[in-house]
């Protein structure tokens, strides 16, 4: 991989239309149609951004915003066919690394001639390892927070959303467990008192653990990452 497919891997490249500060690698016979494609870029994004603002349909945003992407595409490969330096930027690769993509799926290790694989697969197993704890509590934690409260404690756990989550009482949506006012029940958390609750928190604690130190390494890493890049 080229160190310059790091930048254009970058959302925050796209978003913020960052790749300027690689024209002056960029052929000046090739300059006018870069900075043109920027900004039709920077222009689709703007009225992506207003069109979702003003609730426009999500349709028309997410069209705009492809064809923004399309633009950065024929731009990325156009700019990448004239590069006229090998020589690494330290300014550009240093703005490259602020991507939670470049960081996610370790781009920066691929870099160079042959990379650094083993590195870069050890980095995927550690982000994958975090997402996949993130992605389970997301999954699971919701809908365990709505349910918790609806039920008396003599139902048992494998009954818990058999009859729906948070079933509403006829007694009024406010009781959810199915008592009358002042009946036995009656004490028992409603959901819209418990939500905010979380049964994950160890398991996110260890995520977040593990994506700070992730990303602590990753950042740490640039210059030496820059170095063995330019053998």
């Amino acid at each position: 991989m080229h160190w310059a497919t790091l930048f254009f891997t970058s959302e925050v490249t796209f978003l913020f239309g960052s790749d300027v500060a690689l024209l002056p690698v960029v052929p000046e016979a090739k300059r006018p149609l870069v900075r043109l494609l920027w900004g039709i870029r920077i222009a689709l994004l703007a009225v992506a951004y207003t069109l979702f603002v003003e609730d426009v349909s999500l349709v028309a945003v997410g069209i705009v915003l492809g064809c923004a992407g399309l633009a950065y595409i024929v731009s990325w490969s156009y700019t990448m066919l004239g590069l006229r330096a090998n020589e690494i930027d330290p300014f550009v690769w240093t703005l490259s690394h602020l991507s939670i993509i470049n960081w996610a799926f370790a781009f920066p290790y691929a870099v160079g001639s042959r990379g650094n694989g083993a590195e870069r697969s050890l980095w995927l197993l550690v982000n994958f390892v975090s997402a996949l704890i993130v992605a389970g509590i997301a999954l699971t934690d919701v809908p365990l927070n709505l349910a918790y409260g609806c039920y008396p404690p003599t139902v048992n756990n494998s009954e818990l959303g058999s009859y729906g989550i948070c079933p509403e009482s006829r007694y009024g949506t406010e009781r959810t467990c199915d008592s009358a006012m002042g009946g036995a029940l009656a004490s028992y958390v409603t959901c819209d008192s418990s939500i905010g609750r979380t049964f994950g928190g160890a398991a996110g604690r260890v995520a977040v653990y593990i994506a700070a130190a992730s990303i602590g390494v990753f950042i740490v890493s640039i210059g030496r990452n820059r170095r063995l890049a330019a053998r």
